[in-house]
């Protein structure tokens, strides 16, 4: 699978800290909502960068062994809640068993798979720490039972340490389990503790803090707004069906077919449809007549709702790349089948295995014979520049981030913004340094495949202005080289 500008960040971020010892990466432009600084680049890509000389592979693998924790600590909790190992399994089966079109969006860098491993390790904390304040009861020697009300303060430190480096990491983690967490508990949980009152008070109280001061006050950061207005006619019309159609890429590959118009669908994807519904209703009928494991059920279920609430009015409905903000709540679709079925329940045991078995099919017949050969394009550039002492120049974001990681900044293209007169610094994923002491020789990268008449013109408005040269040709790219010209100052503007 091939990296883009925006996969590549936590390399750049760990090039910036190891290479250039910009340690607390200052003069750093991340984007607030989703830094994963305390979820992805410290606990997992920086150390594989530095030792791997930034190898693009040692990104790829290292958020893949993020995915199979993130599966493995949702498999512990399923485990935790029906005390069956069996449930455990069942679920890591489903959740490496999702469609082969939609694995980029469950375990490729900003693929969100760092924030489910913190997520799965808060869920945890919470229902073992729930399990034990409902054990602590004792009698007293007129046999009554009281509740013990002392508070379990390790277990409530660890959580709102947990949930304020995940908020500031992303911002995701709030409809996927901070606002579901809240909505359960006070809404499913009837015998509530001192402890419990005040985790989940603390851990609300934490989250908005820290989501308000890493938004509004971080200068560095770029704000995003999560929620933004939304027209009715552009919900039904266009979001809602985004919506299912990204949910059930993260699902079943029958189902996406359906909601895509059925392009596709064939025998495989029917049968896999059929078991997938199948599951899914009966595990549906399960819970609904099981009062068992209400608390772990409400939490999943809110975090479903929400986050359908949420892909409504919020900026994560884009295209169908919106799936990355939806693979926990696949994953809680997969925890609540998984939990429902019971050992010695055959039905939900046949219709299991018939649905691995044609997952593992479907998956087989997808990605056989398949050569992969990720970036190609870039690299190909990537030599064409370095042949023609090419080494600085500017570009639109999609081209600079990516070749600069993936030469090792031995070619560096610094992400701009093109106008008639002058370029100005993009800031996204961007360092102050960088568009500091520029080198006198320099180039404009565009790709030529992509831009419409009015980018043409102003390109040409631009390289006459600026007196580029005649341009260089390789496949869609055209390279206007620079003489003497410095970028302006970096400035980013706040609302």
């Amino acid at each position: 699978m091939s990296l883009n500008s925006d996969m590549v960040g936590e390399g750049l971020e760990a090039m910036d800290i190891w290479k250039h010892q910009n340690y607390f990466l200052s003069g750093y432009y991340l984007p607030s909502q989703d830094t994963f600084l305390f979820t992805e680049l410290l606990p997992f890509q920086l150390i594989p960068q530095i030792l791997t000389d930034y190898d693009p592979a040692a990104l790829k693998l290292m958020t893949y062994i993020e995915f199979a924790l993130g599966a493995g600590v949702l498999a512990y909790i399923v485990f935790m809640i029906t005390g069956e190992a069996l449930n455990a399994l069942l679920f890591t089966a489903l959740a490496v068993n999702v469609p082969p079109i939609a694995y980029q969006f469950f375990s490729l860098p900003t693929s969100h798979a760092g924030t489910v491993v913190f997520l799965g390790i808060i869920l945890a904390l919470l229902i073992y720490v729930n399990k034990k304040e409902g054990e602590k009861k004792q009698k007293t020697k007129k046999g009554r039972k009281v509740r013990d009300t002392s508070i379990q303060w390790p277990y409530v430190i660890a959580l709102i340490v947990l949930t304020a480096l995940t908020v500031v990491s992303d911002t995701i983690i709030l409809p996927w389990l901070i606002l579901p967490l809240i909505l359960a508990y006070l809404l499913v949980v009837k015998e509530k503790s001192r402890t419990m009152n005040i985790v989940v008070a603390l851990m609300a109280a934490v989250s908005a803090i820290v989501y308000i001061y890493k938004t509004y006050f971080v200068y560095t950061w770029v704000v995003q707004d999560v929620v933004t207005g939304k027209g009715t006619s552009n919900i039904f019309s266009t979001i809602l069906p985004l919506y299912f159609k990204a949910l059930a890429l993260t699902l079943n590959e029958g189902l996406y077919s359906v909601f895509n118009g059925f392009a596709g669908f064939g025998i495989l994807e029917a049968l896999s449809l059929a078991a997938f519904a199948a599951l899914a209703i009966y595990s549906a009928w399960n819970i609904l007549h099981n009062g068992q494991n209400r608390f772990f059920n409400g939490i999943l279920l809110a975090s479903v709702v929400i986050m359908f609430a949420m892909f409504l009015v919020s900026n994560y409905s884009i295209d169908i790349s919106s799936a990355r903000y939806l693979t926990f709540t696949a994953f809680a679709v997969l925890m609540l089948i998984a939990a429902s079925c019971r050992k010695d329940d055959k039905i939900c045991g046949a219709l299991a295995l018939s649905l691995l078995l044609i997952s593992a099919i479907y998956g087989y017949s997808s990605v056989s014979g398949t050569a992969a050969s990720p970036n190609a394009q870039e690299y190909g550039l990537i030599d064409y520049m370095k042949q023609n002492n090419l080494t600085f120049g500017y570009s639109s974001y999609w081209y600079s981030n990516i070749l600069t990681y993936l030469s090792g900044e031995d070619i560096t293209v610094r992400a701009t913004f093109f106008y008639r007169d002058d370029m100005k610094p993009n800031v996204w994923l961007a360092n102050e340094r960088w568009y500091q002491s520029t080198p006198d020789r320099s180039f404009i990268l565009v790709d030529n495949s992509s831009i419409g008449d009015n980018g043409r013109e102003v390109i040409s408005a631009l390289t006459t202005k600026l007196n580029a040269s005649e341009a260089l040709h390789y496949e869609k790219y055209d390279i206007y080289p620079l003489e003497g010209y410095h970028i302006g100052p970096f400035q980013v503007v706040r609302d």
